[in-house]
């Protein structure tokens, strides 16, 4: 059984080539993955624009977007889709 972590409010899940960040709490900081491939793009699903993210040496790190009251495409967990890393 996976380890679970108190606090923990980022999990990952994955389909196909894609994995998925899915975040309970909303970040307030860029999420950083390490040992994961370049991805193609990174999606915060139920927005409509890609986000930013930096790959350099196994490391990912994925700007969060701002996400106002109009956009916010949910309330309990937000999640980002790594197209193509796995």
């Amino acid at each position: 059984a996976p380890n679970v972590v108190t606090g923990t409010t980022i999990y990952f899940t994955k389909k196909d080539k894609n994995l998925y960040v899915l975040c309970t709490k909303f970040p307030e900081n860029d999420i950083t993955i390490e040992n994961v491939g370049k991805p193609n793009q990174v999606k915060m699903l139920g927005l409509n624009s890609d986000v930013k993210f930096v790959y350099k040496k196994d490391k990912l790190v994925i700007y969060v977007p701002t996400v106002t009251p109009a956009n916010n495409p949910c309330n309990y967990a937000w999640v980002f889709e790594l197209k193509d890393v796995l």
